[in-house]
């Protein structure tokens, strides 16, 4: 795990972006937010007005080979992320949806725990390519 440090100016300016593409998620989108050569992710969905982010959970990091150690948890469980249920995620929920407090945790959490320094260094997926248009970096 990362020490918390500043977020490096690639991610402050990821959030705002970030927040306008999880503003326009519907319920037959999603978003995902993988870390390139790493089997680590954030992604989101819409389910009517709510918006769920999870982080990759230990059962799959295990499974390729990796692990959350007992700081990455902690600091998970500190800052809203819930332990994971069924689905094998650490998960979080805004209800109503609050698209700039999910991005920031989004990143705040691939910083801290995922130890993502760039947005370079993350690639985007979502089935709605308008969504994936509002995440351009100016």
């Amino acid at each position: 795990m990362t020490e918390p440090t500043a977020l490096p100016p690639t991610l402050v300016n990821l959030i705002p972006a970030l927040a306008r593409a999880l503003g326009a998620l519907d319920d037959d989108h999603h978003l995902i937010i993988d870390i390139v050569d790493s089997p680590r992710y954030v992604q989101f969905a819409t389910f009517g007005s709510n918006l769920r982010a999870e982080t990759i959970g230990q059962r799959y990091l295990e499974a390729c080979g990796d692990r959350h150690d007992d700081e990455d948890l902690s600091w998970l469980r500190a800052h809203g992320w819930d332990d994971p249920d069924q689905g094998g995620n650490h998960f979080h929920e805004w209800t109503p949806s609050q698209p700039l407090a999910a991005a920031t945790a989004a990143v705040v959490t691939l910083h801290t725990v995922h130890g993502v320094t760039s947005a370079r260094q993350l690639a985007f997926s979502s089935g709605d390519p308008a969504v994936l248009d509002l995440l351009v970096l100016t």
